[in-house]
């Protein structure tokens, strides 16, 4: 919590280094200013103590703030805040053209020498339709100015990078919510943006007080809807409600309904603040302190972007915050919060930094009571791995504080979250592995004409959006069709308006409950009306409104917890209060040839287990090899590698011992994590030697490569970016199936496969093998039909889910000892 005296002399604003080379003549300095997040159509924090608002001004005279309107009830609000702090303006950043980045598209007004700051008074209540004016006598002139149509209500701060700034325009559902919005639903919601995908802004201190960007301004869905979402091309341009971030969007629009079906308060107006920069890491968003508390971040990580897009609205009081983000750290530490170490350290460092720094009004003795603001974490989803598969389970536990949940989680107290393994782009396979490689490479080359879209401007992401006229750069003079829909799965063959003849077949009544809204959109496949639109491919999944859907009912059942916690018959009341969260593994017995794995009955608050259909059979069709020596161009041997199917993915996996030191023994099946080189192996029937592919535990028990085998590794690392899929230890983990337990919180796993042979480990939703390169152990499809684009790869497709809120299982890697279940600490599953 900052004071005044820190707040003063922390206001801090850099002058602007332009990053175009001839600057603007310089314009009039306005008289007053309010800091940029305060302009008309304002959602502000209700609260027990009362907002401030803030801005510059030229002189240093008596500033006044008034205050008239009417509140939700109609009453009127009427006054005036006589005791408006006002200071010098102090610009200590030492900041330069070479040491700040600013946006070039938003240039920085004049401002004047002083920081104003106004405390308004209290407000509980939720609405009204206020305007605050700020005057001041200028020699013998009074200058003012003013904003409208502000409202009380419950601001949300939506941040990260890419997944986060994706704008709702690239979404499946995204016409479908305009619609909805434009027949009279969700008017509560107002948004506000700030920055861009990379549109971003940096400053080596922070930036308490800013006027960058004098565009950022509040809008009413309810107007901003019924604008034209906009057109794609080169330059597109799109209106503020198809722009604004999809995951920040749909979770306010599901946070209204989920609030309304559990009964909690209803009507109150919600503030959607985006701040989220495409292709950042977690070490630029954190404090200077917070960064310095965990080790094995990044190298020449700084904290530029928590600088000046977070700590401008650090004032701005909020009733919370929602992370996505997760990606460009993929290839690093994933460490863990009990050593200090990467990721696992760094996810709750951010969130309590968060807490402390951003301004309280929920109570006038914050220091003495439970800051219940809430914070809200989406795990990364399928296809988000920047090319390092092998790390996503690891991310995932670790944006978990590596406890496994969120709820009840004692290193981040308060937080709430959405699993999105199950729910990355269902049309992401379209076209096989060998396909795609050869179009991003003849892409590359400068070999592809990108389509055009309908206004005649050349389509972006020419990848993955269309190619026509598109050489093949293994046969010059061959067209290859666009890695983009192969088999006509996805969209109909344009010529004949029809799917193609090898596709699955699939129906809305397939998906979840939950899920079956947005059955209509992902069969169109034509978000805001084009026909495959997106955005870079699978790394931005589309199905942002179900992940709105599972963000805002978590909160709102983490607000409903918050309430029944409090009552002294909690536990009952909980009981029966529906889930909190996922199946949250709690223990598991093994013997007599029976493996029971057991589920928190309290976090699944009265429900029970839903098993979804999932194909364990590995051998008879799951994904296999499609590369062949076709692609001996790609690989500097000459030869393609011998790719095998990963025989991993999503689903239940358990660990045996093969009784061989070269497929794995009992110890490499607690390995949660695994790396590979390349070695010469010799034959011994045939003593001939060959290089080969070998997987071993990264950090655990089992066999470790000389330094010699690492160089080979990137001797033949293949063109595109990742090791093969051959996995040494394949025969050691398979896929089981399950079955109902012997209570509806557990249940039993098939272990007919195993023919007898005892279990060392299991894990769910924790693939251990990813790549870039060939069939990916990161999905809940693991089909070969699925996986080479002859179908869709259905959200919620995985084997386990709350029975009624349809909560995808946490992921859980456990191994087992003595007959029962033992998870990495800080994860206890040994109930």
């Amino acid at each position: 919590m900052l004071s005044y005296k820190t707040f003063c002399v922390c206001l801090l604003l850099a002058a602007i280094g332009s990053l175009v080379a001839a600057k603007p003549p310089p314009q009039p300095t306005p008289p007053l200013l309010f800091s940029t997040g305060f302009t008309d159509n304002a959602v502000i924090q209700r609260g027990e103590k009362g907002v401030v608002v803030y801005g510059f001004a030229v002189k240093n005279s008596p500033i006044m703030v008034t205050v008239n309107g009417k509140a939700e009830n109609g009453s009127s609000f009427d006054y005036t805040v006589s005791n408006v702090l006002i200071s010098p303006w102090v610009d200590t950043t030492g900041c330069n053209e070479t040491q700040c980045v600013f946006s070039s598209t938003h240039p920085m007004p004049q401002h004047g020498d002083y920081v104003w700051r106004a405390e308004l008074q209290a407000s509980p209540a939720h609405g009204g339709n206020l305007t605050i004016t700020v005057s001041q006598k200028q020699d013998t002139n009074i200058s003012s100015i003013n904003i409208t149509n502000i409202t009380y209500g419950d601001v949300f701060f939506c941040s990260g990078q890419s997944n986060m700034a994706l704008e709702l325009y690239y979404t499946f559902s995204a016409e479908t919510l305009r619609q909805e919005v434009i027949n009279g639903n969700y008017s509560e919601i107002r948004t506000f943006e700030y920055g861009f995908m990379s549109d971003r802004y940096e400053a080596p201190a922070p930036q308490y007080v800013i006027t960058w960007d004098d565009t950022s301004m509040w809008y009413q869905i309810s107007e901003s809807a019924k604008l034209p979402p906009g057109n794609r091309g080169p330059a597109p341009t799109h209106s503020p409600f198809a722009k604004f971030s999809a995951t920040c969007m749909y979770f306010g629009v599901e946070l209204i309904k989920a609030k309304k079906q559990l009964g909690l308060e209803s009507g109150v107006p919600i503030g959607l603040m985006q701040s989220a920069i495409g292709g950042t890491m977690i070490e630029s968003w954190l404090s200077n302190s917070s960064r310095e508390s965990c080790a094995n971040l990044a190298e020449g990580g700084n904290s530029a972007l928590y600088h000046a897009m977070v700590a401008p609205f650090v004032n701005y009081s909020v009733a919370g915050w929602l992370w996505y983000q997760g990606e460009n750290n993929c290839h690093g530490e994933m460490g863990n919060v009990l050593d200090k170490l990467g990721y696992g350290c760094a996810m709750p460092a951010l969130v309590s930094s968060w807490r402390d720094t951003f301004r309280r009004v929920d109570s006038v003795l914050p220091d003495k009571v439970e800051d219940e603001r809430i914070f809200g974490i989406v795990t990364l989803a399928a296809g988000g791995s920047e090319g390092a598969g092998n790390n996503m389970a690891g991310m995932r536990w670790s944006q978990t504080a590596n406890f496994g949940r969120w709820t009840d989680n004692p290193f981040m107290p308060n937080t709430f979250g959405a699993q999105a393994y199950d729910i990355g782009d269902p049309w992401s396979n379209c076209g096989d592995g060998n396909q795609r490689v050869m179009n991003e490479t003849a892409c590359e080359m400068g070999l592809c004409k990108p389509a055009l879209d309908a206004t005649g401007h050349e389509m972006l992401d020419c990848c993955w959006s269309g190619i026509t006229n598109c050489s093949d750069p293994t046969n010059p003079g061959k067209t290859l069709k666009s890695c983009s829909d192969k088999y006509n799965c996805s969209l109909p063959e344009p010529a004949t308006e029809k799917y193609g003849s090898t596709c699955a077949v699939w129906d809305t009544s397939d998906l979840l409950t939950t899920m079956q809204f947005v059955g209509d959109d992902l069969r169109k496949n034509s978000p805001s009306g084009t026909p495959g639109n997106n955005f870079m491919g699978g790394i931005h999944p589309r199905l942002k409104r179900p992940l709105g859907q599972r963000l805002g009912y978590a909160a709102a059942k983490l607000k409903q917890f918050q309430l029944l916690s409090k009552a002294s018959n909690k536990e009952e009341l909980l009981a029966e209060s529906g889930a909190l969260t996922g199946p949250t593994i709690a223990g598991c017995t093994f013997g007599n040839g029976q493996l029971e794995i057991r589920f928190n009955t309290t976090l699944l608050g009265g429900e029970g287990l839903q098993l979804r259909p999932f194909d364990a059979n590995e051998t008879g069709g799951w994904s296999a090899n499609p590369y062949n020596d076709s692609d001996s161009k790609y690989y500097p041997a000459g030869k393609a590698p011998d790719y095998e199917p990963t025989y991993d993915s999503l689903g239940l996996m358990v660990c045996t011992d093969t009784g061989s030191d070269l497929t794995g023994n009992a110890s490499t099946c607690e390995c949660q994590g695994w790396d590979w080189v390349v070695r010469n192996q010799t034959n011994p029937t045939t003593n001939m030697t060959t290089l080969v592919t070998v997987w071993f535990c990264k950090s655990g028990p089992g066999w470790k490569p000389d330094p010699i085998d690492y160089k080979n590794r990137g001797k033949y690392w293949p063109k595109h970016g990742q090791a093969p899929t051959a996995n040494m230890y394949r025969e050691q983990w398979q896929p089981v199936g399950l079955k109902p337990g012997s209570k509806a919180s557990s249940v039993l796993v098939n272990l007919t496969a195993l023919n007898g042979k005892p279990v060392y480990g299991v894990r769910l939703a924790w693939p251990l093998i990813g790549g870039y390169r060939g069939p990916t152990a990161d999905t809940c499809c693991p089909t070969r039909a699925i996986q080479d684009g002859h179908g869709i790869c259905l959200p919620g497709n995985c084997p386990l889910y709350s029975a009624q809120s349809n909560l995808p299982a946490n992921p859980f890697f456990a191994a087992i000892q003595n007959g029962r279940c033992v998870c990495m600490p800080p994860q206890n599953c040994s109930a």
